[in-house]
């Protein structure tokens, strides 16, 4: 079960943040957030919405279809450094790459460490896993020092 839940979280993010670029948005406007997606995944439905550009914060849920059971909600946020010698847009654009090397590369094993380095840039992730949740902390670097960070929290309730 958790690795079905995993791979929908996988489907789901790259259908949805992996995929958005300045020609597409799969993403529609909403009234409590800026933007929102939904996708149906197997037996659940996968929902992303999230507001703001720097910094962001959103919302991650995954719902049983049969049973309308919320059964993964994941919190996040994110931001750039004033300090970023470089600017935001580059940030969040290698953030979206190593999220998707990430994404690709896990191998179902999305809760796993993971590092990912291109020229001057470094992504970096730590998860910490407990009984019925995770917590997240991503730091990116540019010529080794923090230029921003993403801090997400989910929760199981299977």
């Amino acid at each position: 079960m958790l690795d079905l839940l995993q791979r929908t979280i996988i489907e789901g993010r790259l259908s949805c943040y992996v995929k958005k670029t300045k020609e597409f948005n799969p993403y529609e406007k909403s009234d409590v957030y800026d933007w929102e997606f939904k996708k149906e995944i197997n037996r659940y439905i996968f929902k992303d919405s999230y507001r703001g550009f720097n910094p962001y914060a959103g919302v991650e849920i995954i719902i049983e279809k049969d049973s309308n059971k919320v059964v993964w909600i994941c919190d996040y946020v994110g931001y750039v450094l004033d300090k970023c010698p470089i600017g935001a847009n580059q940030v969040y654009d290698f953030l979206k790459e190593a999220r998707a090397k990430h994404l690709v590369e896990c191998k179902d094993n999305l809760f796993k460490d993971f590092t990912y380095e291109k020229e001057l840039l470094k992504y970096k992730s730590i998860f910490e896993l407990k009984a019925t949740g995770v917590l997240e902390k991503t730091d990116i670097y540019y010529d080794k020092e923090l230029i921003a960070q993403h801090i997400a929290s989910g929760i199981v309730k299977i």
